[in-house]
């Protein structure tokens, strides 16, 4: 019930702030209209943004109010020459009037998207950020060099970052050929090893089991880019043969 009320009570606000912003632009207008009275007649055009503001910061019936009231200012202060006259100008200018507020409603309906989607992306990148902050990630070119990797990949090597940029990956996982995925044509995927899976080498000569996932992409200059997703096996192949010994 509380949340009803203060919903409640917001949307009243609302309605409420964008009438007085109406009644404040129109104000405005007429105040900036009897200031260009020097310079010539002008009549419903001070009006117009008026209207524009109302419809950028309010909603449709404070933009309606916005146009009723601009009418009502000209009818009453300017002498018109015949009913049909006054009439006329007044449809013209709430026709142009109503259509530059829905350019206006559309644009921030626009601006309101572009918000949202990139709040979207952004929530995207982060989980994507954390997930790769987690899982050891290399990337290659074409000739099998790596180009970068993440701390989770240097760590599982015990490689620094600095040193393994541009040596080949085949050095890291010996039999491991780049020519194979690129003649694959397959966007991703499982590479399979030829005795079941891949061996990972660190500097001091320890060896560990090793499974890649591999993933294509064009880079900046359209060439194709290789991303590795590795999986340290030790602890499943210890679990392995724990689970055969029993």
């Amino acid at each position: 019930m509380d949340s009803i009320l203060s919903l409640a009570g917001a949307v009243s606000r609302r309605r409420w702030s964008g009438i007085l912003l109406a009644i404040v632009a129109v104000a405005g207008a007429l105040g900036l209209r009897t200031l260009l009275e020097g310079l010539g007649q002008f009549y419903y055009l001070p009006m117009i943004p008026a209207v524009m503001i109302t419809a950028l910061l309010a909603h449709r019936a404070a933009t309606a109010l916005a146009v009723a009231l601009s009418v009502a200012v000209n009818l009453t202060l300017v002498p018109r020459e015949s009913l049909t006259d006054a009439a006329t100008n007044a449809l013209l200018f709430a026709a142009v009037a109503w259509i530059l507020a829905e350019i206006c409603w559309a644009m921030r309906d626009v601006q309101s998207r572009a918000r949202d989607l990139s709040r979207q992306l952004a929530a995207k990148d982060a989980m994507l950020n954390t997930a790769l902050a987690s899982v050891p990630v290399v990337t290659l070119d074409t000739r099998g060099a790596v180009q970068n990797l993440n701390p989770a990949a240097a760590a599982l090597f015990d490689l620094p970052e600095a040193s393994a940029q541009g040596r080949s990956f085949a050095l890291l996982a010996p039999g491991f050929d780049v020519s194979a995925i690129l003649a694959a044509g397959a966007q991703g995927g499982a590479l399979e090893a030829r005795d079941g899976h891949w061996t990972g080498l660190r500097p001091d000569g320890t060896s560990f089991p090793l499974s890649i996932q591999y993933g294509l992409a064009p880079d900046a200059a359209g060439r194709p880019h290789i991303a590795l997703c590795l999986t340290d096996l030790s602890r499943w192949h210890a679990a392995d043969a724990q689970a055969r010994e029993l």
